[in-house]
Formats: structure tokens, C-alpha cells, sequence
């Protein structure tokens, strides 16, 4: 009997120590749950009771989804819809609305839109005439995301919308959305569908916000397939990216970050399908990539240097060569320069009123751009392993309230570094492709930290801070879609096998929801 149990160890011995390392991950969130509880002088088992039930639930979720997903192991796209899909609904019903970063201001934003207030009302304060049931259902936990629990949820229900009773939102800490009002109506599109659903159908503020959030799921998925369809290579290694912790808790919330990295990576996807085939660009996909530039453009500016990435079509991929292609380009990129700035000027009002400090910082940037780039190398080297930990997984997650061990964040990045190893076949870099590539980086991430610095670090820090303030390490995913057209790994074989990729992948995720029940639970 010892001899047949020690032969079925040897044999799944992968699954045995992640059973193990689960157990007392499982442990440790309910020793940290004991200690909370002690601290808010809670008595009783109840809470025990019901976080062991929920993560037995999801473990059971977990479970069934490694078993039946691997039949679509060989379908990279289909993988992650089916992958995407469980995922995202599992951090969607185990995190409460309003604890995503900023899910609120995301909310109030939103509703405004669907309103058809597409630039936030500018006057005594930043905000536009909305339903005070709106208000009312993010106090219920205070005010603050940070404090919303799982039982908060049933008072939250009972507050209808009650559409007329409407009050001037921004006068008050509670509903005040300085930050989002300056995001353009367009990153917002899949969530609008989804309030706009939920206020023809009269549902009640709870209701709406959760509708909102699984159409930004939904459109997540979407853009991920499409992107994963059509990207010649690195299948694997943009899976594990775009189904890390990080990503699917943005695509489960209000965020609207899912909408602007799906929309930089399907750029890339088309870009490089195109690059690495035989046959010529069509008239639809110069198009759609106009299209994708010009939504790009309004999404974020510090990544609107992807369009440069153009340049690397060749003029044998035109049909009237070298003279449509530099049309095709200048054209794309003056535009959507244009409509980027536009939006940008349209938001000054919104700018003087509650970030009246960053013209004072782009004055010390302007007459100090030698110390401003000491501040800025020194903010990169101080927080690397901040920002790589960050990536996809970190404690920045929920507005940085899952307190994830370093080990497993760092374990997902050496995951999806290793993925990017399983490449059936060798491409042929050029070295301009490279340094236009990696110029484009450098950029993005300039742009990155100069906006932080100009936006969140002056007005709530200090006009010329020795250390960039706010930056997360999530910001940068868009320059890791990049990296496999930069770098070509050498091609190995790795200890474990491939479907492992997926089980580590899987299991890290329900390390992160035991984390994230604990800190919703009390």
C-alpha cells in the first residue's frame, strides 16, 4: 500500500506540491483572517465557516476548468475564451463593486456618458447632474473602496436608482471623478452598453455597475481572441499575459484599462500578421488599423507612439508601393495626433480646477530637464522590482489591498518570461524593426512616468519631488506586448512540460482569490 501511494507521488508529483503549497497558503489566509478578526473584536466561527466554503467552491471551479479546458490546449484563442470567461466571472463574483481601483470614479464617469455628457460639466466643481442613489450606494462602506465587504453588498441592493432625484456630483470626497473625467467617452464604450441595458431595464445602482462590469469582461475577451487569432507568434506567451491576475481583475471592474491594452495589443497582432506573411495589406485592414490608431489616440496619449510601428510595413506590402505607404502613415498619425490633442485641450478646464499644480510642475521639467531625468532614472532604478512584481499579479491589485506574497508575483513573471520560449519557429528580425521597436518602448515608458509625474506626483506630493509618485507596474504591459518582437528567445526544452504553463497559471490564480475573499470578507 506505501509502496503503490509513494509510485502515484513520483508520478503526479507536480500536482502533490502545488496541493501542498495551496494548503498552506489556505492556512495562512486563515490565520491572517484569525488576527483580523481578533483586531475588529469579532467573535464566532461564521467567518471561518463561510471562507472555507467559498475557496472550497472556488478551488472546486479551478479544478474543473484545468480538466476540461485541455482539449483546447492546442487552440491557443479558444483556450482563452474558455480560460477568460471562468476567470473573469470568478474575480467578478468574488469581488464586491467599488473595490477595484478607482471603481468608482470609473462608475461615476460611466453613468455621465450614458447620460450623453461625453466632456465632464466644468463650473464651481468637476461633475455632472446625476442620480444621488449613485452616492448613496458607494456610502454604504464610507465611502471608500477600501473598507467595502461582502456584506455590504445586501444594503447596497436595497437602494434604488430613482432616475429624477438627481444631485451636482465633484462637491463632495464621496463623488468626486476628477481623475476619470479626463478619459475619453470611447474607453468606456463596453461599459456604457451595459449601463445603458441596466437603466432601460430600471435596475438599481448595484445592478447597473455589475452589468457594466461583465460587458468590459466580454469585450476583453473579445479583443483578446481576435489579437490571439491573428498574432504570428508568442501564442502562448500573450495567453498567460492576457489571463494574469492583474488583467482579468481590470477586465472583471469598471477599469478601463482592459479596453486600451486590448486595443494596443490588437494593433500589434494586425501590425506583425501583416509584417510576417506574403501577401499584401487589404484596403480593410489599412482601415482597421486607421481605426485602431485613432482609438489608441483617444485612450491614452503616452502610448500613441505605437503608431510608429507602422513604419516597419515595407512598400511591398502596399499596392501602390512606397507613395501609398508613407500616405497611409503620415495621414493615420497626424490625425490621430490631432484627435489626441484636441481631447486633451477640450479637458484643460477639468485640469485647472483639480490638478491646478501641474503647470508648475511642467514648468520645473521645462527649466530642469537634467535633474528631471535624474529624478526620472532614479524613480526607475528605486522601484524596478516594484513595477516588474507589479506586472501581473502584486499588491497593487483591488486599489492595493491583496497583500500577494512577493513569491508568487515573481513566479508569474518568470512564467510568462519562460512561455515566450515555445516558438515553433525562427523569425527574421531586422535590426532596424529592433530599434525602431525598443525606441518605441523607451518612449512609452518616458511618456509613462513624465505624465504621472506632471498629473498625480505635483498635485498630491510636491512641484519638483525628487521621486516619480503613482506609477503601477501594470502601466507597462503594453511595452511587454512589444518585448517578442524585440528579443527572440532561444528556443529550449524546458523542464516541465507545456500544459503545465496552464496548470501554474491556474493555480496562482486561486492563490490571488484567497487572498481577495479574505480581504472582502471582513
Amino acid at each position: 500500500m506505501f509502496y503503490n501511494f509513494k509510485k502515484m507521488i513520483q508520478k503526479n508529483y507536480f500536482l502533490f506540491i502545488t496541493i501542498i503549497v495551496g494548503l498552506v497558503f489556505f492556512l495562512i489566509n486563515i490565520f491572517d483572517l484569525h488576527y483580523k478578526m481578533i483586531d475588529l473584536n469579532i467573535t464566532g466561527r461564521k467567518n471561518y465557516f463561510v471562507y472555507f466554503i467559498i475557496c472550497i467552491i472556488l478551488s472546486i471551479f479551478i479544478v474543473l476548468l484545468l480538466k476540461y479546458s485541455k482539449k483546447y490546449y492546442d487552440n491557443i484563442p479558444k483556450l482563452f475564451v474558455v480560460l477568460g470567461l471562468v476567470l473573469g466571472f470568478l474575480f467578478l463574483g468574488v469581488s464586491p463593486l467599488f473595490t477595484g481601483s478607482d471603481e468608482q470614479n470609473h462608475y461615476y464617469r460611466i453613468y455621465e456618458i450614458t447620460e450623453g455628457n461625453f466632456l465632464t460639466p466644468t463650473g464651481k466643481y468637476v461633475g455632472s447632474k446625476m442620480p444621488k442613489s449613485l452616492q448613496k450606494t458607494y456610502d454604504i462602506a464610507s465611502g471608500k473602496n477600501t473598507t467595502i465587504k461582502y456584506k455590504d453588498i445586501k444594503k447596497m441592493y436595497k437602494i434604488p436608482l430613482k432616475k429624477k432625484n438627481k444631485v451636482i456630483y465633484g462637491d463632495s470626497p464621496v463623488s468626486i471623478y476628477d481623475n476619470t473625467a479626463l478619459y475619453s467617452p470611447i474607453t468606456y464604450f463596453p461599459q456604457a452598453i451595459g449601463f445603458i441595458i441596466g437603466k432601460i431595464l430600471n435596475f438599481n445602482p448595484l445592478f447597473i455597475g455589475m452589468l457594466g462590469r461583465v460587458f468590459n469582461l466580454l469585450f476583453y475577451i473579445l479583443l483578446g481572441y481576435l489579437a490571439l487569432k491573428i498574432i504570428p507568434k508568442g501564442k502562448m506567451y500573450y495567453l498567460l499575459i492576457l489571463l494574469s491576475p492583474n488583467m482579468i481583475q481590470c477586465a472583471s471592474t469598471l477599469s478601463a484599462d482592459a479596453f486600451t491594452n486590448g486595443i494596443f495589443l490588437l494593433i500589434i497582432a494586425l501590425l506583425f500578421n501583416i509584417i510576417f506573411r506574403t501577401e499584401k495589406i487589404t484596403r480593410k485592414e489599412e482601415l482597421l488599423l486607421f481605426i485602431l490608431s485613432f482609438v489608441i489616440a483617444l485612450c491614452k496619449i503616452v502610448y500613441l507612439p505605437i503608431i510608429l510601428s507602422l513604419f516597419l510595413l515595407s512598400k511591398d506590402k502596399f499596392q501602390d508601393g512606397k507613395k501609398e505607404k508613407y500616405l497611409f502613415i503620415v495621414i493615420t498619425f497626424i490625425i490621430s495626433c490631432c484627435v489626441s490633442l484636441l481631447w486633451m485641450k477640450s479637458t484643460g478646464g477639468i485640469f485647472a480646477i483639480t490638478y491646478d499644480q501641474t503647470q508648475y510642475q511642467k514648468e520645473f521639467i521645462l527649466h530642469h530637464i537634467i535633474e528631471y531625468a535624474i529624478i526620472f532614472i532614479r524613480t526607475m532604478f528605486n522601484n524596478f522590482t516594484t513595477y516588474v512584481e507589479c506586472l501581473f499579479v502584486g499588491t497593487t491589485m483591488y486599489h492595493s489591498q491583496l497583500a500577494i506574497p512577493s513569491i508568487i508575483s515573481i513566479a508569474y513573471v518568470i512564467l510568462v518570461l519562460l512561455s515566450s520560449k515555445f516558438e515553433n519557429k525562427k523569425w527574421n528580425y531586422s535590426l532596424f524593426q529592433i530599434i525602431l521597436l525598443s525606441f518605441i518602448s523607451i518612449v512609452i515608458i518616458g511618456l509613462i512616468g513624465t505624465a504621472i509625474y506632471v498629473q498625480c506626483t505635483a498635485q498630491y506630493f510636491a512641484v519638483g519631488n525628487r521621486l516619480i509618485m503613482g506609477i503601477q507596474g501594470r502601466y507597462f504591459i503594453p511595452v511587454i506586448f512589444l518585448l517578442p518582437f524585440i528579443i527572440q528567445p532561444r528556443r529550449f526544452n524546458p523542464l516541465v512540460k507545456k500544459d503545465y504553463f496552464i496548470y501554474l497559471m491556474l493555480f496562482i490564480h486561486l492563490i490571488t482569490l484567497f487572498y481577495a475573499v479574505n480581504q472582502f470578507l471582513i
